[in-house]
């Protein structure tokens, strides 16, 4: 009767998910392996377990808050400052196994306004905002160079005289890889002012 009860007791624990079905470690793995999320932006990941009757899993961020945080629908929110993070499921059948996911944070740049349109003679003032770093600074320039007109160290635009569409650039000084642009139409006609 003995041998029986143990028989049984092993095969519910099978059917119950207790370790590794059938012999099998439990595996865990998380999808997307890795992500580029903006400051304060969210990513959704998904795990899946095999081999275990329980396919729950535990979400944290390995940097803890300051990596950003995770909801038990592994709902990933960005910090502010822009790194490198990881995201962490862990198998609640057994909780040695994981599996991480890597989450880059860039430095992002935004200009305000996206696009503008202006005649010979006025000027366009630009704005930019940059997120993910503490050092807000950025270098102005126009793509074309002097033919595409000129941009202060203030965000002033200066159009050329010769119609067309053109782009201004605002680089960060923390990430130079990192830019925002913004379009700028020329047209022909005379005018006199900033717009703001």
């Amino acid at each position: 009767m003995r041998v029986y009860a143990l028989i049984i007791g092993a095969w519910l624990c099978l059917l119950a998910g207790c370790g590794g079905g059938a012999g099998q470690p439990v595996t865990i793995t998380i999808s997307p392996t890795t992500a580029s999320v903006a400051p304060a932006a969210t990513q959704t990941f998904t795990a899946a377990v095999t081999h275990a009757g329980n396919t729950t899993v535990s979400w944290s961020v390995f940097e803890g808050a300051a990596g950003g945080s995770v909801t038990n629908a592994g709902i990933y929110t960005a910090p502010a400052k822009a790194g490198t993070y990881h995201v962490v499921a862990t198998s609640q059948a057994d909780t040695t196994k994981t599996a991480v996911a890597t989450v880059t944070v860039p430095i992002g740049v935004i200009v305000t306004p996206t696009s503008a349109t202006i005649t010979f003679g006025q000027r366009q003032t630009f704005t930019a905002i940059v997120t993910g770093t503490a050092n807000s600074a950025v270098t102005w320039s126009v793509q074309e160079g002097q033919i595409g007109g000129s941009i202060t160290a203030a965000g002033v635009y200066t159009p050329p005289a010769i119609a067309g569409t053109y782009h201004v650039i605002a680089t960060s000084q923390a990430d130079q890889t990192q830019q925002g642009v913004a379009t700028v139409i020329v047209q022909s006609g005379s005018a006199s002012g900033t717009i703001q």
